[in-house]
């Protein structure tokens, strides 16, 4: 798409330029055709090709996630967040709401893209939707109607469930995500197991909370066990809940601590 961006191996990559500044650089943006190899020819790589191979791989009862940003997030990269946020502040909440629109269409043919090759749920990561970033009166003006139509435009299409993570502090809009068409939130160690639940409760199922700094990066088995059973324990009695990591696995974390996480969710019941 042009954008300067850095690709480190052993971390996120970096966006170094953004490629709108003004209402008219939203009208010519033009995103890559996600189904077309010829058009980014690492999309298919990294998303399409891996995921045909661990559909191939993987038994059939097991769920297989693609992943995006979210719309909001995406904007974000295409803007820079601190520069979309300055705009709705400046006068200029129309050019931020069209970018997060435009990008809720990017984000679906990515999505659709992922489920015709392999992926069974579509998962999306969508961080600037946070309270941590975005004040809760700006999620259901701006990131809300994006996630929804992402969503409903995936669904329609393949069927799969969505699931959507979002960073940080979430108390004050998970009520509202379930209106999204979002099937699963992923929320972070931030918000306490039991306030989620009573947040949601009975409207959309919840993903979590696992520390993944302090439990599955710098932890040791030993200390991952009892935490994932209490996060069962305060989460999963009437059902509608997915043991998890808050957010993503850092890349330093020791295998062994993982395979605890997915231990204790499979021994917990029967520990009891």
């Amino acid at each position: 798409m042009g954008m300067d961006v850095d690709f480190p191996e052993d971390d996120y990559g970096r966006v170094r330029s953004k490629l709108v500044s003004e209402p008219e650089d939203v009208d010519r943006l033009a995103f890559f055709d996600p189904s077309k190899a010829s058009e980014c020819p690492r999309f298919t790589k990294c998303f399409t090709e891996a995921l045909e191979e661990t559909s191939r791989i993987l038994p059939e009862d097991l769920e297989i996630c693609g992943l995006t940003w979210g719309p909001i997030s995406t904007a974000g990269y295409i803007m820079g967040v601190e520069d979309m946020l300055m705009a709705t502040m400046m006068g200029n909440e129309e050019m931020v709401s069209k970018l997060v629109a435009k990008c809720a269409d990017f984000v679906a043919d990515q999505q659709m893209t992922q489920c015709s090759h392999g992926a069974t749920v579509m998962w999306m990561a969508d961080p600037t939707s946070s309270c941590d970033i975005i004040s809760p009166e700006m999620f259901p003006e701006f990131s809300a109607p994006a996630l929804k139509k992402t969503i409903s435009k995936v669904k329609k299409a393949s069927g799969e469930h969505a699931f959507l993570h979002i960073c940080g502090n979430t108390r004050p809009i998970i009520p509202m995500i379930a209106d999204t068409g979002a099937d699963c939130l992923s929320f972070d160690h931030a918000v306490p197991v039991r306030e989620a639940k009573k947040l949601a409760g009975k409207k959309i199922a919840l993903m979590g909370n696992i520390d993944p700094v302090r439990f599955i990066m710098m932890g040791t088995p030993e200390m991952v066990v009892p935490e994932c059973y209490r996060i069962i324990k305060e989460g999963a009695a009437d059902g509608g809940f997915i043991l998890a990591p808050g957010c993503e696995c850092p890349i330093s974390a020791p295998d062994m601590n993982v395979i605890a996480m997915g231990r204790a969710g499979r021994n917990y019941w029967r520990d009891l």
